[in-house]
């Protein structure tokens, strides 16, 4: 219980306890999070999230152990989660198109359930970190070594693979993530899917691993009325 006098004492007190709470949490050693400067325009919008996807994978990407695809670099698994299905449609194809060698999945509640049972059931396998041995098995996944035998074949030493997901990535999931980037669009949609970067390794992160942007899709869209 806080014991305070005015509006002042109550700041003071109350960012006091959420930094406490934090350290005993590790939510600043495991997930500490970044603005995403935002221009306000939807161009803006889709090149942010772009941006920040480059320089998370540069930052967190990790190196593949050596297998058959003859693939010799750094992959990593990325999430974008955004508010809904058309703004993700939107922005997996922008990173389709402007980030080179990515591999992008869509995943939103309207994928037919023969596409989302296989999208969610290789998700399930890739994302599954836990124990020494996780990356000699995530190797092993014929999806990602699919995607890896392509990016030798092309000559490329950089695989991010990046999940543009709406808020049913939060529905009991149990993913882990080497970064992500959110759309604010309430205070549970930046709790939510923050928790489903590093969440089975639990590695101290030396820098941010998370990146919140500025703006959400409909401000950038100059929508009239509450957007967050």
């Amino acid at each position: 219980v806080l014991e305070c006098t005015n509006d002042t004492d109550f700041a003071s007190q109350f960012d006091s306890h959420i930094k406490s709470r934090n350290e005993s949490l590790g939510v600043l050693k495991f997930r500490p999070a970044e603005l995403q400067p935002v221009t306000r325009s939807p161009e803006g919008f889709l090149d942010a999230i772009l941006q920040a996807s480059l320089r998370m994978h540069a930052r967190h990407a990790w190196d593949a152990p050596a297998n058959k695809e003859g693939f010799d670099g750094k992959i990593s698994f990325g999430l974008v989660r955004v508010a809904n299905i058309k703004t993700a449609v939107a922005v997996a194809r922008h990173l389709a198109n402007n980030l080179p060698g990515v591999r992008v999945c869509c995943y939103h509640s309207q994928a037919g359930v023969m596409q989302r049972w296989h999208i969610e059931r290789t998700l399930d396998r890739l994302l599954t970190r836990k124990g020494k041995d996780w990356a000699e098995s995530c190797v092993k996944n014929e999806s990602l070594a699919a995607a890896m035998s392509q990016a030798a074949n092309e000559g490329r030493s950089d695989l991010p693979l990046i999940v543009v997901a709406t808020p049913v990535e939060e529905i009991g999931r149990d993913h882990d993530f080497d970064w992500g980037v959110i759309e604010p669009s309430s205070s549970q949609a930046l709790v939510q899917p923050g928790g489903r970067v590093n969440r089975h390794r639990l590695e101290i992160m030396t820098e941010p691993n998370i990146a919140i942007l500025q703006f959400n899709y409909k401000t950038c869209c100059n929508v009239s009325g509450p957007v967050f």
